[in-house]
């Protein structure tokens, strides 16, 4: 039985018998019940028999319609949707005046003028704001444009990943000023539907000043100067003259130059030599001077940092006899520009050195660490140095070679923690993790699954050894690694390490992979062991202005696991305010917690790690540069709008080119069937409507007397 009710909208009823019988059935038990009280004993009113005949007819009724799987089948047609999300650019930069005007009224006009009304019956319009991400807003609004930077490839990434699906077309209203991320074009064309760019903002270059880039190491030492390059990009100001000063943290003009500015697109370097004078996070600031008719001069100054040691480590590297080995690790210290190595390569049982001197009143407490090979036999003075060593409280790394001394192995059983002849075994595995950093395949060059070259092996190791490395007892041999610690060694119980060196030049031509190597074993061995066990860092010295800082903490127990359940808070101060985070956990023993500077400057974080009954404290800092990336282009970019909409099969469009959008856009035609079944007498609740009309009735007749 179908009930027409609209042009558009269908409803028919249905069961499991004819619908004759559904109604034939439902008047004879209204029937029944009506009949049934005709008469009652006592007499009852005419009303209360009514009353008492519709609960019964009613119960009745929903019980038949129970049995005969009665329900209301509805349908109606309408017209095919479209779906298209709407971008709209919610970046600070949005918020800027050029040559046509303020671009928040170039957008709010665009918007008003696109015929989001007149297409409501044919699109379905999904309204998204982006900056750094993608966030939904109200249909229609004009988002808040405060946005610290345009990341429109991951945005239209975050677009194909939302529970709503792809939709069938993107309005995307922006300036095209991207400033993170990679070039969006690759991820529109992923999308793989077409994108509709409306340009906002003026494409010349208005008259301005802008440090657009501060280039410098980033790393040093106190002391030692280094270069610092201030790229400068001047816009419709050809010829005249600039200054350009270098400023310390306080303020204090340190150096100053004036340039003159070539053509009306022009960008030049500046150069500053600039010297650190504490340990930690030293900052400058270079300020280009206003010029009259500048559009914007909040991108005139820029902050730098620089991250300062108080000096370099100091090594010693002592060998008994010239071997390949010392000669490779002395090339490869020599070339680090953090380590000032000391040579010493001693000549043997009866010479004396062929390279430095033996000192024997010489101050071990110089270095930071001491690297030794055993690998030929000491003189008498060359063991005294050896006693020496093993007796400080100096970080070693031991080389035994593969024919080592047994008189310097002998000396140096205190730190190696035993020394026992060396069993042959058939099985090791060719690179087995290693319980410490350093000697896993994780960040060092065994990453290429590579069987290492051959090792010479002494007939030794240590009781505490590791096995790093095995191609068979005759091959490519073993290397055994001692870790230990108070104070800190590490030893190999092999030679030949220079073959690793050597092995991998054709792909490392200046051997910066060995070198990494040594690098982490010194870093190890002159870490404090809490040091190496809770880690604080910010994830850049340097924030830009706007964006938020990433803290992040590492935390591992005394055995160097991850430690996964520690509570950490931190105290964020700048100047005079302070404001507590907390972390949250990664996993791995990671934590990760963002703080919104409030200011510029420099800012100090005390973090609390609370871990098996104990709270370890560390701190760090960074800077906070007044320069914000939304002010680093101040023209609209047509290019890479166009290109996005040439990649995905869209179009440019200009402002007043929006209203014609009804002709261009990928409209979809017909209509689509939407149906739905409707059961009002299913199991459960029809029962209890049985069941609660009968008891009505039955609590009546009881009332009354009826019988």
């Amino acid at each position: 039985m179908v009930i027409p009710h609209s042009p558009l909208l269908a409803i028919s009823l249905q069961s499991s018998i004819g619908q004759g019988w559904v109604w034939l059935g439902v008047l004879a038990l209204v029937g029944l019940a009506l009949f049934s009280y005709r008469f009652t004993r006592p007499p009852l009113p005419r009303a209360g028999r009514i009353a008492l005949a519709v609960l019964r007819a009613l119960a009745l009724v929903a019980t038949w319609l129970l049995i005969v799987q009665f329900a209301m089948h509805w349908s109606f047609e309408r017209p095919v949707k479209t779906r298209i999300a709407v971008l709209v650019d919610g970046s600070e930069s949005m918020g800027l005046q050029d040559g046509r005007g303020e671009r928040a009224a170039q957008l709010q006009k665009a918007l008003d003028e696109t015929p989001f009304s007149e297409l409501k019956d044919r699109i379905d319009w999904q309204w998204y704001r982006f900056d750094s991400n993608l966030a939904s807003i109200g249909e229609g609004q004009l988002p808040e444009l405060d946005g610290p930077v345009t990341d429109l490839d991951r945005s239209l990434r975050e677009l194909a990943t939302l529970p709503e699906g792809l939709p069938d077309a993107v309005l995307l209203f922006s300036d095209g000023a991207v400033n993170r991320g990679q070039a969006p074009a690759s991820a529109a064309r992923d999308l793989v539907v077409p994108v509709y760019a409306v340009a906002i903002g003026d494409s010349l270059p208005p008259r301005d000043l802008v440090l657009s880039t501060l280039a410098g190491t980033g790393e040093g030492y106190v002391g030692e100067a280094q270069p610092l390059d201030a790229t400068l990009r001047a816009t419709g100001m050809e010829g005249e003259r600039v200054r350009v000063r270098l400023l310390n943290e306080l303020g204090v003009q340190v150096e100053s130059k004036t340039v003159t500015l070539e053509g009306s697109w022009s960008e030049q370097t500046v150069h500053f030599d600039v010297t650190p004078e504490r340990a930690g996070i030293n900052a400058w600031q270079v300020e280009v001077e206003q010029l009259a008719g500048e559009v914007d001069t909040t991108n005139n100054r820029r902050r730098t940092t620089l991250r300062a040691a108080e000096r370099r480590r100091s090594v010693l590297l002592y060998a008994g006899a010239p071997n390949a080995d010392a000669g490779a690790l002395a090339r490869a210290l020599e070339g680090d520009p953090d380590t000032d190595v000391t040579v010493l390569i001693g000549g043997g049982r009866r010479r004396n050195p062929v390279r430095g001197s033996y000192n024997s009143a010489a101050d071990l407490s110089t270095f930071d660490a001491a690297v030794l090979l055993c690998q030929q036999p000491f003189s008498g003075a060359g063991l005294e140095l050896v006693q020496r060593l093993t007796d400080s409280t100096l970080p070693m790394m031991i080389v035994t070679g593969g024919e080592p001394d047994r008189r310097a192995l002998t000396i140096l059983e205190q730190r190696l923690g035993g020394v026992r002849t060396r069993p042959l075994r058939d099985a090791v595995p060719v690179l087995p993790t290693a319980p410490h950093a350093i000697l896993t395949t994780d960040g060092n060059w065994f990453e290429s699954a590579d069987v290492p070259p051959p090792l010479w092996l002494p007939p030794f190791e240590t009781e505490r050894g590791i096995t790093l490395a095995d191609g068979g007892p005759q091959e490519q041999g073993r290397a055994i690694v001692s870790v230990t610690s108070s104070p800190r060694t590490l030893a190999w119980f092999a030679g030949g390490l220079f073959k690793w060196d050597l092995g991998r030049r054709t792909e490392d031509p200046s051997g910066a992979q060995f070198r990494a190597l040594l690098d982490r074993i010194l870093r190890f061995l002159v870490t404090s062991e809490q040091e190496e066990q809770v880690s604080l860092a910010s994830s850049r010295d340097l924030i830009s202005g706007g964006s938020a800082a990433e803290l992040q903490v590492q935390v591992r127990d005394e055995a160097r696991r991850p430690v996964d359940n520690a509570r950490i808070t931190a105290q964020v101060k700048h100047g005079s305010s302070e404001r507590t985070v907390e972390f949250r956990g990664l996993g791995g023993g990671r934590y990760r917690a963002e703080v919104a500077p409030w200011g510029e400057g420099r800012y100090t974080v005390t973090a609390d790690v609370q871990m098996d009954g104990q709270t370890i404290r560390r701190d760090t800092e960074f800077m906070v540069d007044p320069f914000h990336l939304e002010h680093a282009e101040l023209r609209m970019r047509p290019d890479r709008l166009r290109s996005i909409a040439q990649a995905t099969g869209g179009e440019f469009l200009l402002p007043d080119e929006v209203a014609s959008l009804s002709e261009r856009l990928p409209l979809e035609e017909g209509v689509e069937e939407i149906a739905g079944t409707w059961r009002p007498f299913g199991l459960w609740l029809t029962l209890l409507l049985v069941v609660g009309l009968l008891a009505v009735e039955w609590l009546v007749r009881t009332r009354t007397g009826m019988v």
